[in-house]
């Protein structure tokens, strides 16, 4: 079946995925598990130029994912080392023992040879008790840079956000299949369900401020989040490309949105105004960094929804409503967003550049004119 996985777990890989690379690719999660002793002793440098020359041949494909994303913490660290250090700045040359096999098990992945929301939220998690469901107090983290509670807590509440997946397909799934029928009252039923599911999502993103300190997020994490477009010149040593222009990870990379966005219609494909078009270019940038079946699976998404052209063609002001009502829920959820970012990013920050290269109010600010602009009722838009 097309996109069984994602069907039956959402954008989460299964909890029965590898956990531990066999030799001699075991050396790079070795080094992994110290990341906190090497940043706070400053050897963490030494150690990876120590490193042999390793290339991915004969690694089975179940592994790849496991490895890009340990090659990708890596990487982070070597380079931010110096900076969360307050002992200098970026490191600008990543050495051939990391960018080579990085590059190559990224190109076999079909993503982009950099650290992402992927890497960080996506494959970073385990179940404390795999008996009990995906609540912020039962996941742990595959790794982690500072080794503290408040980081376990921020990849913890973003996997519970992520684990409402499956229900939301399953709402849209519902509401282009009576899309499809023309019954209004199903879809409105569909449509009410997911707007609801929606507010759920709100909710569950909320509980950072809850369970993180903006503080220990600024200190302790955010500059190993940080890529390099529009950050820091970077150079992959014995690799032919540009690795200046690869964004940082951020939570604009996760496919749960989108899908919705793409499913529903809430974001237009083209905008007239140049700053809401520029904000959509950079939407569209962020989705080249979603796994490569998350990216088919929206495409696919996209290509045959019906849901909005049937909420247009109606007549019953109920329909309409409720399409709306999915609309307002999404532009609450890019609200919540913003106000989170100021929280722990505006208060602290040198830079209004978020950790993925972008403006960060520019960018949102430019979505959520979009997202107005798609309400179907005109004077709702303002």
């Amino acid at each position: 079946m097309p996109f069984e996985s994602i069907l039956q777990n959402g954008f989460l890989p299964s909890a029965t995925r590898p956990r531990e690379l066999p030799p001699p690719f075991d050396i790079y999660q070795e080094i992994a598990s110290h990341i906190p002793a090497e940043v706070r002793d400053g050897t963490f440098g030494k150690t990876i130029n120590d490193l042999p020359q390793l290339a991915i041949n004969g690694l089975p494909p179940e592994y790849h994912s496991l490895l890009k994303m340990t090659l990708s913490v890596l990487t982070q660290v070597f380079v931010w080392e110096p900076v969360a250090r307050k002992k200098g700045t970026a490191r600008t040359v990543v050495p051939s023992q990391l960018s080579v096999p990085l590059v190559e098990v990224a190109e076999t992945l079909g993503e982009p040879p950099v650290f992402t929301y992927a890497d960080h939220t996506l494959r970073n998690w385990t179940l404390r008790d795999p008996s009990r469901s995906f609540l912020p107090d039962n996941i742990d983290t595959v790794f982690s840079y500072s080794g503290g509670e408040d980081e376990r807590s921020f990849v913890a509440v973003h996997v519970y956000y992520e684990s409402i997946a499956v229900d939301v397909i399953s709402a849209c799934s519902r509401a282009q299949k009576h899309a499809i029928n023309q019954s209004e009252i199903g879809f409105s039923d569909a449509m009410a369900r997911l707007s609801e599911l929606i507010r759920e999502m709100s909710h569950r993103f909320a509980g950072v401020k809850d369970t993180v300190s903006p503080e220990a997020f600024r200190k302790e994490l955010r500059v190993f989040l940080m890529g390099w477009r529009n950050i820091v010149k970077m150079h992959y040593e014995n690799c032919k490309f540009d690795a200046s222009n690869l964004r940082g990870e951020t939570g604009a990379q996760s496919s749960l949105l989108p899908y919705i966005e793409a499913t529903v219609g809430t974001l237009p494909p083209h905008a007239s105004n140049s700053r809401v078009q520029k904000a959509l270019d950079v939407y569209h940038d962020f989705l080249q960094y979603q796994p490569k079946d998350h990216r088919h699976f929206l495409q696919n998404a996209l290509q045959y929804t019906q849901i909005r052209r049937f909420a247009q063609s109606c007549d019953r002001s109920e329909v309409q409503e409720a399409y709306n009502d999915v609309v307002h829920a999404v532009i609450a959820f890019r609200r919540l967003h913003l106000s989170v970012i100021h929280d722990y990013i505006g208060a602290g920050a040198e830079s209004s550049r978020g950790t993925g290269g972008s403006l960060y109010n520019e960018y949102i600010d430019g979505l959520l004119s979009a997202n107005r602009y798609q309400l179907l009722n005109k004077d709702m838009r303002a």
